[in-house]
């Protein structure tokens, strides 16, 4: 229905009884309890939230699973874990909204650092790469996606950015990334893309490679 002026006037109803006036009213003791003990049972590796279902996604670095918080219902599930989908030392999460694929990063000294295709719907693992050896030494720290589905990765060890196409299955150095303490990545979709770390934010055009 429209919006009518009657919906800005102030509600001049009496409060319900033990509430001043103008307060709000208390939320669901359920709403209020639900979630904090669920999130303070895991370790945060990542975090991802898809507005078509409303959950956030969260990877678990303890034991090495996604969690799925619903924010319609209020409840946590676990979306997948190591035991299915060969987790080890998750360090971020991205969704591709367009292509509906959710990405994983893992990196450990003694495993490499391989990146995971999941089906965003199901958590069913389509595919995992690893960074070739070639490479270098390399710890994958975050993902981000462009409007094409290349899909980015901060290389915190390699000090660069990494981008993956999903198509060839190839990776190439997309850009260098001369800071210490690379923790983050994020981008518009298109050239430009934002690296977090220890003393600030770093501004990058991958078209240019000039930050």
């Amino acid at each position: 229905p429209e919006r009518t002026p009657a919906d800005d006037r102030p509600d001049r109803a009496s409060p319900a009884p033990g509430r001043k006036p103008g307060a709000a009213p208390s939320a669901p003791a359920a709403e209020k309890e639900a979630l904090p003990v669920a999130i303070a049972s895991i370790q945060p590796a990542g975090l991802a939230y898809d507005a078509v279902s409303r959950r956030f996604i969260v990877g678990d670095r303890r034991e090495n699973k996604l969690v799925v918080f619903d924010d319609v219902f209020k409840r946590a599930t676990n979306m997948v874990g190591a035991g299915s989908a060969g987790f080890f030392a998750l360090s971020g999460i991205e969704i591709d909204h367009r292509r509906g694929d959710l990405w994983i990063t893992k990196s450990a000294a003694d495993r490499g650092a391989p990146l995971h295709k999941l089906q965003l719907v199901s958590g069913r693992v389509l595919f995992e790469i690893p960074v070739p050896a070639d490479f270098g030494p390399t710890a994958l720290v975050d993902a981000a996606v462009l409007g094409d589905g290349e899909v980015l990765l901060l290389d915190a060890e390699g000090r660069r950015i990494l981008g993956l196409l999903p198509a060839a299955r190839s990776f190439k150095r997309a850009a260098t990334v001369d800071v210490e303490g690379a923790t983050s990545l994020a981008s518009n979709g298109g050239s430009i893309v934002y690296v977090a770390h220890r003393h600030g934010v770093l501004r990058i055009d991958l078209s240019t490679r000039k930050s």
